[in-house]
């Protein structure tokens, strides 16, 4: 890795969220990751997040389920 990646990875924000931070970081190890990527481990972490795969492969969002106001 040169300087200037780092430099730029030192410029971004923090995510605060411990646990969003690690699975952000285990997602970006399982893309750079030079094996097979483990898609059972990506699918877990995108519905984790209420994300998930339709048939073509596109990344989708669950929408929100907005409560009915009385």
């Amino acid at each position: 890795m040169n300087d200037k990646f780092v430099g730029n990875a030192a410029a971004g924000k923090r995510i605060r969220n411990g646990e969003l931070r690690r699975d952000f970081q285990r997602l970006l190890e399982i893309i750079t990751d030079i094996r097979e990527p483990d898609f059972e481990e990506v699918e877990a972490l995108a519905n984790k997040y209420r994300f998930y795969f339709d048939e073509k492969g596109a990344v989708k969002q669950i929408p929100e389920e907005r409560k009915a106001v009385k």
